[in-house]
């Protein structure tokens, strides 16, 4: 398969995102024309290809490719094996997608012009559909990969204000995931769900060394527990949901007296 996309953007809000120096708020004008390609084989009737690339052009960033490949390996009519690869680009629209910055009283700083985040990510899939006698689940494991150039992390070291940059080195998150599900033949079921990872980034300090620190709000661990009855008759259902979060690095905790200033206590939250 192949086509041409061609996308029209305005962007526009009364924030520092689209504020000139010179001419105060200014919309975003953004005219995306691209073209894409993909294709999909059956090697044979357990291995399978899909790759293909697409192409988009904007103005002020270029060209930008940006190609994917998956791989799918069916062992049998339950069992599958998935890889895929591919890689991400991303213009970032602050008010849209950090609604943080407009909350409580810090102030809003852009130290550059932002680039937009790439991103390359690579994933490993094994999906297994059982039957334990009448009730019937499915297993679900993944590994994850993905690095960042370019990322956009909001940075609150300094109290009263949120710093907005790219990131001067790179990005990591990888981990893996476990997802487990069972419906049974009466009306029960239950599903849990557990993450782990780790979300770093790497940048230099003032004497050019990398030093790498967590990514904040990113927990090294989390889960989730459902179990869900439904009684048919009455068109109820009940549940038990259950949420674990775990350890993660958030900013600096401080107070402010009344009017408005920074005290001089400070405590790390972690």
């Amino acid at each position: 398969t192949a086509g041409v996309n061609l996308r029209y953007q305005y962007y526009d809000d009364n924030t520092i995102a689209t504020q000139d120096s010179s001419t105060g708020n200014q919309g975003d004008h953004q005219f995306i024309p691209g073209i894409y390609i993909q294709d999909a084989w059956d090697v044979s009737k357990k291995l399978a290809l899909l790759y293909g690339s697409r192409l988009d052009y904007y103005q002020g960033h270029g060209l930008i490719p940006a190609p994917r490949f998956n791989l799918k390996y069916q062992f049998d009519e339950w069992t599958a094996l998935r890889f895929n690869f591919g890689t991400g680009f991303r213009i970032v629209n602050l008010f849209t997608e950090d609604h943080a910055f407009v909350t409580g009283s810090r102030q809003v700083e852009l130290e550059e012009a932002l680039n937009p985040e790439r991103s390359n990510n690579a994933s490993l899939n094994f999906n297994h559909v059982f039957t334990l006698g009448k009730s019937q689940g499915s297993i679900n494991v993944d590994a994850f990969y993905t690095y960042f150039t370019n990322a956009i992390f909001p940075d609150y070291e300094i109290a009263n204000r949120i710093i907005y940059r790219n990131l001067n080195g790179y990005a990591e998150t990888k981990g893996m995931s476990l997802t487990l599900n069972q419906q049974f033949a009466f009306p029960l079921s239950w599903s849990l769900v557990g993450n782990l990872q780790w979300a770093t980034q790497t940048e230099q300090d003032e004497l050019g060394n990398l030093q790498t620190s967590d990514i904040e709000y990113a927990p090294r661990y989390s889960g989730a527990a459902v179990l869900q009855y439904t009684h048919q008759p009455w068109g109820l259902t009940a549940a038990y949901t259950a949420q674990l979060t775990g350890t993660m690095a958030l900013p600096e905790v401080y107070d402010l007296d009344g009017q408005g200033n920074v005290m001089d206590a400070y405590v790390a939250a972690f």
